[in-house]
């Protein structure tokens, strides 16, 4: 194929010119009159793969190009596209493709330029001759009709005609008339424009029309007429409103309607009338008929406003002929919704009157409160509490406690609606309606409950409820955080808007803890007052908030269970750090610095939970230079003595005592980037978490245990010991409080293998054991919790070690027979990552997992066969 740079030829005796794009040409030296071919010429096949643009215009306004085409073959895939005009933003001519063989083909340029733009594009395939075309030059000897004319922003009496500019024109006349309409018959609109944009109104709403358009050429001869139909949508901005409950409207129609297309099986041939609806609650609502003139069907349909009121679209809601009502959606909160009524007949006068029942939301009362997944995002503000009440005995958390639910609610309660959720793994969740984009109830308040029975609020307990604790906008929001849920639990949300605000808003359930960032080491601190385990239901789970003010919760800073004891009111200082502190013995500490106070002496342990970012911990990674430590690897000092306050850099060793505590339960939040530390102290005061890279009393090999018929037998081996007095094994229930069963003296300090083992003689059904270690100097080290479960005749985990694991996991479990059985380890989501078959014995049976192929983590493992499933258990992969 021959290539040449850019070239502009012109016709001197007709005046034309060839602008060709890009600079390579189709074919060389084409002019007018001389033919014009593709890039193989006359007798060759052009090339593969081309992209070829040409512009030919004429030189002179007067003059229009005519391409008189005498031979066109493509090949299959290959395509030629003409338009009308200097670029391609203009109507398209023509367009040939490898379909087929075209002969004698003749292409005016009729748009005010006089030019046509050439395309062509082959494919990498087969080729072909490609064309063979006349360019001429001249003045045309007709006036151009308008082409590309359309309608735009029709509605129901107004519109927009558009065309192409045409050559040769001095103006435009339009005639618009009700169809059919021929020009010349009895017009709405006849006028003239010298422009190619024509605006006009005037005309009646659900009507068809047509519309012509003719040019008028500077030469004095006129187009032909273009004919362009269209029909004006009905009336939908000036309609009336139907209010849901309210009174029902009267509406009546008479003639032919422009959707006749039929819906649901519905005829839909009469003139529309439509209605507005804003839809208050999300919900399926009922549309009733009460009254009908005559037995002439209607039909009735609606449709989002948002997708506007063209034919398409509509979802039908039923026909009525006499009174009656029928269910129909759901229709999402806030949202406004177009009803069309249709009569059936169009020449009859039909008239009906309707509305729009079942109204209150539907959560309305909490037996029927609206499930929410955990950590599911809102999608839109489809939740509302117009129309809601309240009944006698609802639960009413406002500031008064008169009422014997205090709360953070600054009015009682007024339009209340309910939701559930079940409680995460981690127990923990922060509830908000702080969602952007707001909905129109944005001064809301949340409470959470815990309950037995959904149908009786007696059994309701208020755990925690806020009023302003949001961002979003002014800040009227409700956000809470609350941690010590029980896992797998159904809890209660009731939601309300401030004094009688209602509307539709967005609340989610997020499995997050966002710990306050601001420190307060004043001797107040932040504070949680009668934390008392001895009154009933008192041993749980208190949290402690920044608390800013009596409406706003704040951000949640820590969490305290006190055991069977009253501690009254419990302070919390917090030392929020931007750095890594690095104590006195040189080790790196967690930047969240935490002191611990009760108004009651600590006679037994407690239980704390300590809330973290996921930066601080990658901050602490690279000051200790262990980038691939995990949460899990975390363990907790606790310091005592006279200089306690909210520094760890300031602490007299030689006046207090610090203890090291690595039985730690660490917790990740869902995708939040937020985890807590869970673990039991002796005793309050100065905490901090850090890695540990100071030695240990001992190198721990293995801490298992096993059941016997009449007994428990707990083993453990140590590698290496150092001045280690004693080892106690400890019990529990609940793997909370702690029991000591039993000791075994140390080895001292020894760097040879040693086996112990202990029995429990006085086993529980299901216990936790862990192990302690202790120096002579009173260092100590506490191992990883197992779990033992006495034979039931069922099928049952006894054993579950090491956990925390990095690799290996050994089970121990009891069969009743020898089914085969499935062993299922699943992550957070619930999705299987690990599955293994067993074909166990009756009785006592033990499997060993690897589990070096799953990434750090916290798990559940159960078992299951064809009659029973195992509860899950919790693992901890390193």
């Amino acid at each position: 194929m021959k290539r040449l740079s850019s070239l502009m030829l012109c016709c001197c005796a007709l005046a034309c010119c060839i602008f060709l794009l890009p600079t390579t040409p189709l074919s060389a030296q084409v002019s007018c009159n001389d033919l014009f071919f593709d890039s193989g010429g006359n007798l060759g096949d052009y090339s593969n793969n081309e992209r070829d643009t040409i512009i030919i215009c004429p030189g002179s306004n007067t003059q229009n190009a005519t391409l008189l085409f005498n031979r066109i073959s493509l090949a299959e895939g290959d395509t030629l596209w003409i338009y009308d005009g200097n670029s391609t933003n203009w109507p398209l001519a023509a367009e040939f493709d490898g379909a087929g063989l075209y002969l004698s083909t003749t292409l005016k340029a009729s748009t005010a330029s006089g030019c046509f733009t050439v395309v062509f594009h082959s494919d990498t395939a087969q080729t072909s001759l490609g064309w063979s075309a006349q360019v001429l030059c001249g003045t045309p000897s007709i006036c151009f009709g308008p082409i590309g004319a359309s309608t735009l922003s029709i509605k129901p009496n107004a519109g927009r005609l558009t065309w192409a500019a045409m050559f040769g024109a001095d103006y435009y006349g339009i005639q618009i008339g009700e169809a059919p309409f021929l020009p010349g018959g009895t017009t709405v609109v006849n006028d003239t424009t010298s422009t190619t944009l024509f605006s006009f109104s005037g005309l009646t709403e659900g009507t068809f029309y047509d519309a012509y358009i003719r040019t008028y050429c500077t030469s004095g001869d006129s187009s032909t007429w273009t004919h362009v139909p269209f029909f004006t949508l009905p009336e939908y901005i000036n309609v009336p409103t139907l209010s849901c409950g309210g009174a029902f409207l009267n509406i009546s129609s008479i003639g032919t309607g422009v959707y006749n297309l039929p819906v649901c099986g519905i005829p839909t041939p009469g003139r529309e009338k439509i209605v507005r609806f804003h839809a208050p609650n999300t919900r399926t609502y009922r549309f009733g008929v009460s009254q009908v003139m005559n037995s002439e069907y209607v039909g009735y349909f609606y449709k989002p406003v948002s997708e506007g009121i063209s034919a398409a679209g509509w979802t039908c809601i039923e026909d009525f002929n006499q009174p009656d009502t029928v269910s129909f959606g759901p229709l999402t909160a806030g949202r406004d919704y177009f009803i069309r009524f249709e009569a059936q007949n169009p020449l009859v006068l039909t008239q009906q009157r309707f509305g729009i029942l079942d109204c209150e939301p539907t959560n309305d009362e909490a037996v029927d409160a609206i499930y929410l997944g955990v950590d599911v995002p809102c999608s839109g503000n489809i939740f509302a509490n117009e129309g809601a009440k309240t009944v006698p005995g609802e639960p009413d958390p406002d500031a008064d406690p008169t009422d014997g639910v205090p709360g953070r609610w600054l009015n009682t309660i007024n339009r209340t609606v309910w939701f559930r959720f079940i409680a995460p793994f981690s127990g923990t969740v922060t509830i908000t309606t702080d969602v952007v984009p707001q909905g129109s109830n944005y001064d809301t308040q949340v409470a959470l409950y815990q309950a037995t029975d959904p149908a009786d609020y007696t059994t309701f307990s208020l755990l925690e409820s806020d009023e302003d604790n949001g961002d979003a906008g002014l800040g009227y929001n409700a956000q809470m955080s609350y941690t010590g849920l029980t896992p797998g639990h159904v809890y209660y949300i009731q939601m309300d808007g401030y004094g009688i605000t209602d509307g539709s808003f967005c609340l989610e359930v997020l499995d997050k803890a966002p710990r306050s960032t601001d420190s307060n080491c004043t001797p107040a601190g932040y504070s949680v007052a009668n934390v008392n385990g001895l009154v009933p239901g008192g041993n749980r789970w208190y949290n402690i908030y920044a608390t800013p003010d009596i409406l706003e919760i704040g951000d949640l800073v820590a969490a305290i269970k006190p055991g069977e004891q009253d501690l009254g009111t419990v302070s919390c200082r917090l030392n929020v750090t931007d750095t890594i502190p690095v104590a006195q013995n040189e080790t790196p500490y967690m930047p969240a610095y935490y002191n611990f106070s009760s108004t009651n002496p600590v006679t037994q342990p407690v239980t704390l939970r300590l809330f973290y970012y996921n930066s601080e911990f990658d901050k602490l990674k690279i000051k200790t230079q262990l980038p691939a430590a995990t949460i899990q690897d975390l363990n907790i000092t606790n310091y005592k003595g006279p200089d306690e306050d909210c520094n760890q850099l300031n602490n007299n060793f030689t006046t207090g005592s610090a203890l090291l505590y690595t039985d730690i339960i660490a917790e990740q939040m869902g995708v939040s980037g937020t985890f807590y530390l869970e673990f039991q102290l002796p005793s309050l005061g100065e905490i901090a978490a850090h890695l540990d890279i100071n030695a240990l009393p001992l190198e721990l090999k293995s801490f298992t245990g096993k059941v016997s018929p009449n007994f428990n037998v707990l083993i453990w081996e140590t590698y290496t010991e150092k001045n280690v007095r004693e080892h106690r094994v400890e019990r529990s229930n609940d793997g909370i409080s702690w029991t000591v069963i039993g000791q075994k003296p140390g080895a001292g300090t020894s760097n040879v293998m040693h086996h112990y083992e202990l029995e429990d003689r006085t086993p529980l059904p299901t216990a936790y054991y862990r192990l302690r270690s202790i120096d002579y100097d009173g260092t100590e080290a506490v191992s990883h919790l197992i779990r033992l479960v006495r034979p039931n005749g069922h099928l049952t985990v006894s054993g579950l070690y090491p956990t925390p694991t990095s690799n290996v996991l050994t089970v121990n479990y009891l069969a009743e027979n020898e089914q085969v059985t499935s062993l299922r380890i699943v992550d957070f989501t619930g999705k299987i990552v690990q599955e293994t078959i067993l074909e166990p014995v009756k009785g006592a049976n033990t499997t060993t997992l690897p589990l070096h192929t799953l990434p750090a983590g916290v798990y559940l493992l159960y078992l299951s066969n064809s009659s029973e499933t195992t509860l899950p258990m919790r693992i901890v992969k390193q």
